[in-house]
């Protein structure tokens, strides 16, 4: 709980590459910051015990619509899409690292191929979000592709159009989600920034979580990925690091 981790003294952000790294960011000409949140229902050992009560937890405090159990389908999700400036995504994430087209979001478990909305199908969306948050895991995980970088659920809505996306780096725990989007979202509205809020709700987190659940795992797979010129940031010191990591 004590440790010095980094995001206590900086402020930190992915891109996917250089060319989304430089990449201008395009303003949204929308007035409001309507959340709209998706949490399917599952059977099973697919079950998630957590994911409708984060979304409804999200939206006691913020204007907004949820898509829950058997609402939360893909065409319900696809009319709703261009209403809303912040997509918040409950829901199981399944990465393919063989063909990344094929990594996919689970909307139900019933055996329908409906349900499954493929990387593929998701560049062809008409997503024009400021924020999409892919509470789901292994959504930032997928192939490394050259002159690309990770070829992921994530970048699939960055080149469908969302302006930036929060993505887990490996298996999201539940338990640990519902309590930590409320307080980002809270962060969110006081600060106006996504990377600020994500690092105060990891402190918040670390405060109060219970000593067996205050390891990384459980709060700091999710991170913050988009267009950086949306920040002021210190150019000379981020052309510093591509240049260590290039060797």
């Amino acid at each position: 709980r004590d440790l010095p981790y980094l995001f206590l003294r900086s402020k930190s952000a992915y891109a996917f590459s250089a060319r989304d790294y430089f990449e201008e960011t395009v303003i949204s000409e929308r007035t409001t910051s309507a959340l709209l949140g998706i949490a399917p229902s599952y059977q099973g050992l697919q079950q998630l015990v957590y994911n409708q009560p984060e979304v409804q937890a999200i939206l006691s405090q913020r204007v907004g619509k949820a898509l829950l159990g058997t609402q939360a389908t893909i065409d319900a999700f696809q009319t709703a899409l261009p209403s809303y400036d912040i997509l918040h995504l409950a829901m199981h994430g399944y990465p393919d690292t063989t063909d990344p087209s094929k990594s996919y979001l689970l909307f139900s478990d019933d055996g329908k191929a409906k349900d499954h909305l493929y990387a593929f199908e998701i560049y062809q969306l008409p997503v024009e979000a400021r924020l999409t948050v892919l509470s789901a895991c292994e959504t930032g995980y997928g192939k490394l592709a050259r002159g690309e970088g990770v070829l992921s659920l994530a970048r699939a809505f960055r080149q469908a159009g969302s302006r930036s996306v929060i993505m887990s780096l490996w298996l999201a725990d539940g338990k640990s989600s519902e309590a930590f989007w409320p307080a980002f979202y809270a962060y969110q509205q006081e600060t106006g920034s996504d990377i600020e809020a994500l690092g105060l709700a990891r402190q918040d987190y670390l405060r109060e979580a219970p000593p067996h659940r205050v390891h990384p795992y459980y709060w700091a797979g999710f991170v913050w990925s988009g267009s950086m010129r949306s920040y002021t940031m210190d150019f000379s010191a981020y052309l510093g690091i591509v240049s260590l990591l290039l060797g």
